[in-house]
């Protein structure tokens, strides 16, 4: 009898404290994600830091420019529907090699915001005034955190990838943002002629 006692305690006690984890929960997706935006954001990689503007122009329609490190700083990185194109100054270059893991990575984020903003409904977390979505990409798992009260962005993340990007100074431009027909005018990464400049 008594071991039955321990026993269902002890099964109570398990289910008490998952009860106690992250409470999922449904949110409203009204929220900056539905927007364009623009923003300052730090991405850390590996051992790396950079820092950029960001301009979410529309859905697949992003703009982001590196201001640091210095070999980076004024390139500006365009996601146009599937494509991806760089210029500095006005000019146009292959993507610096130095910037290709970033791009991936930006890549993976700009899907994941784009993705998540056309939903009505956001799946998510409750955690210190933040809503915490967790998902996904080909890429592996990511964590994307939005503030409770004013819906913008914050942090994004991808363990997997050893990256943290943060985000400041939110400015929320218009509501709601459109998806982008496909074109085949744009210029991507791979179909840049040799008299290009390269930036490495």
């Amino acid at each position: 009898m008594k071991r039955f006692i321990v026993a269902l305690l002890t099964l109570m006690l398990v289910f008490t404290g998952v009860s106690c984890g992250q409470k999922k929960t449904v949110k409203s997706a009204k929220s900056g994600l539905d927007s364009s935006f623009t923003c300052d954001m730090i991405l850390m990689y590996d051992d790396s830091e950079f820092c950029a503007t960001v301009n979410r122009v529309d859905i697949k329609s992003w703009d982001i420019e590196f201001s640091s490190p210095e070999t980076l700083a004024g390139v500006k990185l365009s996601f146009v529907n599937d494509d991806v194109t760089a210029s500095y100054k006005g000019l146009d270059f292959t993507v610096p090699k130095k910037a290709l893991p970033v791009k991936s990575i930006l890549s993976n984020f700009i899907m994941v915001v784009d993705e998540i903003s056309s939903q009505e409904k956001l799946e998510c977390a409750e955690k210190d005034g933040e809503l915490v979505v967790e998902g996904k990409t080909d890429t592996g798992e990511y964590k994307l955190a939005i503030d409770e009260k004013n819906g913008m962005i914050t942090s994004f993340e991808m363990k997997n990838a050893d990256t943290v990007i943060e985000f400041e100074n939110v400015v929320i431009h218009s509501s709601p943002v459109h998806e982008l027909p496909q074109t085949t005018t744009g210029v991507s990464e791979t179909e840049i002629s040799q008299s290009d400049t390269v930036l490495e």
